[in-house]
C-alpha cells in the first residue's frame, strides 16, 4: 500500500521554514484578551486579473453589471475562465474558522490540527479554483456569514473583491482553562497567529501570490470567548456587519502584527474533521424557556441555533452526557473548575450561530433564555475526523453484535487531530488506551494517515533523554515523575505503533522513527528499579470497583509491555535493531518478572497488594478518571441519571459574563456532589455474585489480568501454561462467570480463553447480565461504551474497555494477518457455543460463515494480490488465492 499524496507545496514527514521568499508571515492581532481575532484581507480583482488584454477598468466595469452575466457564461470571456488554478496553503497557532468571500474554503472544521506548537505547526492545502471561478462569474451562492433569516440562500452576484477572511480560536495553543494537564501553561502559548499562502495561476501563465503581512487587517466581533473545555460565548450585535465581504471598510481596524512565534511547518496528513450527521432531537419542556433535549446517543460535536423570530435571544447551551436526579444536565468536571464546563453563551437576532472553535461530548442539550421551536432552533451537529470505516461484524448474538458497535461508536467520536479518550472530559491523546485498543482500531478504521501522524507527534514529545509522556500532543504534562507516570505500560505504544503501521499499511515508517524508538527503549531500560522491574504505576486502570489504578504491584504491566516492546523492536526486519541487545534485555526482564510475581506454589502470577480488597480508598491524584458520584454496585442506566448529585436549582441560569474561570456573578451555583473518596470509608465491589477463593496463606492476591496478559504474550515460564490457564478458569468460576479486570485485561482475556478451548468461559463473561460485563451495558440500554465497569461512572463515551472486540475479528471471525499490509492472512473460524453465524470484513477481505444441518459453510472473499489459509473447524487446511471460495466441513 502507497503512503499518503503529498501536498504539492510540502512534504509530509519534514517540517519547513515559516517564513522565506515567498513573503508569508506569521501575523496575529496586536491585542491579547479574550474575544477572537478577525484577520482580513481583501485584493481588487482588477490587481489580479488585470493585464494588456483586460485593463483594470473594463474587468472591473464588466463585475459590476450582473445583469449581463448569463450572456458572459456563455462566452470563452467569464473572467473565471481566465483562472487556471487556486490554491491556500495555510496554518495557524489555535484553530481557524478561514473564508474566501465568507464562503468555507471546504468542509473541514477545526482544521489544521494539534502539534507540539514549540516547534512545529500543522498546515494544509486547499484547492480553491472552483470557488474563486464562481465568485468572479456570479455564480456562488449567498454565503453563510451574509444569510439572514428569510434571505435567497441562492442570491448571485459577482465579487469586485476577493476578501480573505479568518477568525481566530484559541485551541490548545492558546489555553485560558485551568486544568489537571496544565495547557494553560504551555511553554509555547501566545496569541492565536495565522500563516498564509495564496497562489494564483492564470491561463496567460501570470501569477499571483497573496501571503500573511501586515497589510492584513484586524479587529473583534461577536465570538468573546472561546475554549475546548468551556464552549464558546457569542454576541451578534457585536460582529462587525459584512466584514467577510466585498466592499467592507476596514481602515478603522488595527494592522496585524509580526507573531514572535514561528514554528515550522508540517502537512496536517491526519483526515480533516467534518460534520458527519444532523441528529434529531427529542425536546421536554422543563419551565419556561428552559428545555432539555435528548440526541438518545452520546456524541462528539457541536450545535448550531437559528433565530425563528425578530430578537436578540440571549441563551445558554449546555451539552452533557448524563442528566441529575433532578432532569438537568450533569456540566461537572472534577479536572477542570470551571463554572460554565461544556456550555455556550449565545445571543442571536439574524444571523445563525455554529460553534467554530470547539466540541463537546454530549447526549443531553440543556436550554435556558429561549423558547426552542419558536424563538430558536438548536441543531446538534455531529463531527468528528473523516476517517473510513472499514471493519464490520456481527452475528447471531446480540451482545456480540453490539459490543463491535458501540466500539466503533465509542472510537468514532474519539477520533479528531487524534485518538483521544473522551470527547466530553479530557480531549487528550492518552496513550495507553490507544495500545490497548490498538488491534481492534486497526480492525475497524482506516487509521493510516492519523496514525502517520500521531506518530511524528510522538517523536515531537520526546525529550532528549527518550522520555515519552502519557499523552501526545503535551504541554509538557504527563512525564515522570507525575501524576499518571511512570507508565511504560502506556508510553510503549510508540515502538508497538510504528512496527503496527509498517505491518498493517505496509508503510516504510522506520527509517523516520527509528532513532527516537531506539532512544526511548534505552531510556526505559536505563531506569528499571533494584528487582530489575519498569516502573509503571497505572497499570490495569479501572478493573471493576476502582477509580484509577488496581490494588496490585503495578510494575507487572510496566514490565510486561516492555517486554513486548523489546522483541518487537528486536524481531522487527524494519527496526534494523538486532544489534542494540533488546533481545537479550526483554530475556533479563522475563526472568525478573518470574522471579518476582510468578508463584510456584499456585502455579500462578500474584500481583495483588495484600489487605487492599477490590475497592482502594480513592484515585491517585491527578489521575481524570475520578467518577462523578452514583450508587455503587448497579448498572447506570442509559440516562446516565446519577444519585446523590445533590439539590440543583431548577431556575434557567442567569447573569453569567464571559469569565472563562470560576463562577461569575449571577450564573449557575450548582454544587457539586462529594466524590466517593471524600466521603466513603469503602465500598461493595459492584459484583454481586460469589466472592472468589481465599488466597493461600503468605500469597499475593490474585488478579486475572496478569495471568491473561502472560498467556497472550508467551510470558509464562516453560511449561507452566496450563496452570496459568487454570487459574484463570478457576477465578471466572468462582466469581460466576465475571471478569475482574480493567482496560488491559480486557484486551486479552477473552481470546484467550478461546484460543484454549474456553469459548464457552469467553461467551458467559461477555454476555453475563450483570455487571461487570458488556451484556449488562446492553440491556441496560447503552448503545456506546463506558469508561468504568460498574457505578460510579463518569464518562460514557470512552472506548478502551471495549478493546475486548478484537476477539471478535480473530477468533469468531478467525481472521488474522500473516503477511504486511494484508499480503497473505488465515482465516480460522470459531465455532462459540450458541452461535450460528457470523460475518464481517476487514478492508476487502470478507468472511461469512453460518452452521445449518451440523454443518459449518465459510464464505472467504480474497482481495487481489493476496493470499488466504483458510482453517476450517475439522482440522482441514486450504489454500485460497484472490477472488470468493467457499468451504464447508462437519460441524461438530
Amino acid at each position: 500500500m502507497n503512503g499518503p499524496e503529498p501536498s504539492p507545496h510540502l512534504a509530509t514527514d519534514t517540517a519547513q521554514p515559516a517564513t522565506g521568499s515567498d513573503g508569508a508571515r506569521w501575523i496575529s492581532a496586536p491585542f491579547h484578551d479574550l474575544p477572537a481575532p478577525l484577520l482580513r484581507r481583501a485584493i481588487p480583482v482588477d490587481a489580479v486579473l488585470s493585464d494588456d488584454d483586460a485593463p483594470a477598468a473594463g474587468a472591473q466595469a464588466a463585475l459590476q453589471r450582473p445583469q449581463q452575466r448569463d450572456s458572459a457564461r456563455r462566452t470563452a470571456h467569464r473572467l473565471g475562465d481566465r483562472i487556471a488554478r487556486s490554491t491556500v496553503t495555510w496554518s495557524v497557532l489555535g484553530t481557524a474558522d478561514l473564508r474566501l468571500n465568507g464562503h468555507r474554503l471546504d468542509d473541514a472544521r477545526l482544521a489544521p490540527g494539534q502539534s507540539n506548537f514549540s516547534t512545529i505547526a500543522r498546515c494544509r492545502t486547499v484547492d480553491l479554483t472552483a470557488l474563486v471561478r464562481a465568485l468572479l462569474d456570479g455564480r456562488a451562492p449567498a454565503s453563510d456569514t451574509t444569510a439572514v433569516r428569510g434571505a435567497d440562500p441562492n442570491a448571485e452576484s459577482a465579487a469586485p473583491e476577493l476578501v480573505l477572511s479568518a477568525e481566530l480560536g484559541r485551541g490548545f495553543y492558546d489555553m485560558h482553562t485551568l486544568g489537571a494537564w496544565q495547557w494553560e501553561s504551555a511553554p509555547w502559548r501566545g496569541r492565536p497567529a495565522l500563516w498564509l499562502r495564496w497562489d494564483i495561476e492564470l491561463h496567460d501563465g501570470a501569477r499571483i501570490r497573496i501571503c500573511t503581512d501586515q497589510q492584513w487587517r484586524c479587529a473583534t466581533g461577536a465570538r468573546r470567548f472561546d475554549s475546548l473545555y468551556e464552549g464558546e460565548t457569542w454576541e451578534e450585535p457585536r460582529e462587525p456587519a459584512g466584514w467577510r465581504e466585498p466592499g467592507f471598510d476596514d481602515s478603522p481596524w488595527a494592522a496585524a502584527t509580526p507573531h514572535p512565534h514561528a514554528p515550522q511547518l508540517r502537512e496536517a496528513i491526519t483526515p480533516p474533521i467534518r460534520v458527519i450527521e444532523q441528529p434529531t432531537v427529542s425536546w421536554t419542556q422543563v419551565a419556561p424557556s428552559h428545555w432539555v433535549g435528548d440526541l438518545g446517543r452520546v456524541i462528539a460535536g457541536w450545535v448550531r441555533v437559528e433565530p425563528q423570530r425578530p430578537g436578540p435571544h440571549r441563551l445558554e447551551v449546555m451539552h452533557g452526557e448524563s442528566l441529575g436526579p433532578d432532569g438537568r444536565i450533569d456540566t461537572r468536571s472534577v479536572h477542570i473548575p470551571t463554572g460554565r464546563f461544556q456550555r455556550d453563551i449565545v445571543t442571536v437576532d439574524q444571523k445563525p450561530y455554529e460553534a467554530e472553535h470547539s466540541w463537546k461530548g454530549f447526549r443531553y442539550l440543556e436550554v435556558t433564555g429561549a423558547e426552542v421551536g419558536t424563538d430558536v432552533q438548536v441543531i446538534p451537529r455531529e463531527a468528528r475526523a473523516d476517517v473510513p470505516v472499514t471493519g464490520t461484524f456481527a452475528c447471531s448474538d446480540p451482545t456480540l453484535t453490539w459490543l463491535h458497535e458501540a466500539f466503533v461508536a465509542t472510537a468514532a467520536m474519539n477520533l479528531f487531530w487524534v485518538p483521544t479518550d473522551t470527547p466530553t472530559y479530557e480531549k487528550n491523546g492518552w496513550t495507553g488506551d490507544a495500545l490497548t485498543s490498538l488491534p481492534a482500531l486497526l480492525a475497524s478504521f482506516d487509521l493510516r494517515t492519523m496514525m502517520l501522524s500521531w506518530l511524528q507527534d510522538m517523536r515531537d514529545a520526546q525529550r532528549d533523554d527518550g522520555a515519552l509522556p502519557v499523552i501526545v500532543p503535551s504541554a509538557g504534562w504527563g512525564f515522570a515523575p507525575g501524576p499518571c507516570a511512570p507508565a511504560p505500560e502506556w508510553t510503549t505504544l510508540y515502538p508497538i505503533l510504528v512496527e503496527a503501521v509498517a505491518q498493517e499499511y505496509g508503510e516504510e515508517v522506520w527509517p523516520e522513527h527509528r532513532e527516537s524508538v531506539l532512544r526511548y527503549l534505552r531510556h526505559e531500560l536505563s531506569v528499571l528499579d533494584a528487582d530489575g522491574l519498569a516502573v509503571g504505576i497505572l497499570g490495569d486502570y479501572l478493573s471493576p470497583g476502582t477509580w484509577g489504578a488496581p490494588p496490585e504491584d503495578t510494575r507487572f504491566y510496566a514490565t510486561s509491555a516492555l517486554i513486548r516492546a523489546l522483541r518487537t523492536v528486536h524481531d522487527s526486519p524494519g527496526a534494523d535493531a538486532s544489534g542494540c541487545g533488546f533481545g537479550q534485555a526483554a530475556d533479563a526482564l522475563t526472568a525478573a518478572l518470574h522471579r518476582v510475581f510468578f508463584d510456584e506454589t499456585s502455579g500462578c502470577f500474584r500481583t495483588g497488594v495484600p489487605g487492599a480488597g477490590d475497592w482502594p480508598q480513592g484515585a491517585p491524584s491527578g489521575t481524570d478518571d475520578s467518577p462523578q458520584s452514583a450508587a455503587p454496585g448497579t448498572n447506570v442506566s442509559p440516562q446516565g441519571t446519577v444519585s446523590g448529585a445533590g439539590d440543583w436549582p431548577q431556575g434557567a441560569p442567569s447573569g453569567t459574563d464571559d469569565s472563562p474561570q470560576g463562577t461569575p456573578s449571577g450564573t449557575d451555583t450548582r454544587e457539586p456532589a462529594p466524590q466517593p473518596w471524600e466521603t466513603a470509608p469503602g465500598a461493595p465491589s459492584g459484583n454481586e455474585t460469589r466472592e472468589p477463593a481465599p488466597d493461600p496463606a503468605g500469597a499475593r492476591p490474585y488478579r486475572q489480568a496478569p495471568n491473561a496478559l502472560a498467556l497472550a504474550h508467551g510470558l509464562c515460564p516453560p511449561g507452566t501454561e496450563q496452570t496459568v490457564l487454570d487459574s484463570l478458569l478457576a477465578d471466572l468460576a468462582a466469581r460466576d462467570g465475571h471478569h475482574h479486570v480493567g482496560c488491559l485485561g480486557i484486551a486479552a482475556l477473552p481470546g484467550v480463553l478461546t484460543r484454549a478451548g474456553h469459548g464457552a468461559e469467553a461467551m458467559r463473561m461477555a454476555t453475563h447480565p450483570q455487571a461487570p460485563s458488556w451484556e449488562a451495558w446492553r440491556r441496560a440500554g447503552h448503545s456506546t461504551l463506558l469508561e468504568m465497569w460498574v457505578d460510579p461512572v463518569r464518562s460514557r463515551a470512552h472506548y478502551f474497555h471495549g478493546s475486548g472486540a478484537i476477539w471478535l475479528h480473530e477468533d469468531v471471525l478467525g481472521l488474522r494477518r500473516t503477511g504486511p499490509a494484508w499480503s497473505s492472512f488465515t482465516v480460522a473460524p470459531t465455532i462459540l457455543p450458541g452461535l450460528t453465524w457470523a460475518r464481517g470484513r476487514r478492508g476487502k477481505i470478507s468472511v461469512d460463515w453460518a452452521v445449518r444441518d451440523r454443518r459449518f459453510h465459510l464464505t472467504v472473499a480474497v482481495p487481489a494480490d493476496a493470499q488466504a489459509r483458510v482453517e476450517l473447524p475439522d482440522g482441514t487446511v486450504h489454500e485460497a488465492g484472490p477472488g470468493e471460495h467457499r468451504f464447508a466441513c462437519p460441524a461438530a
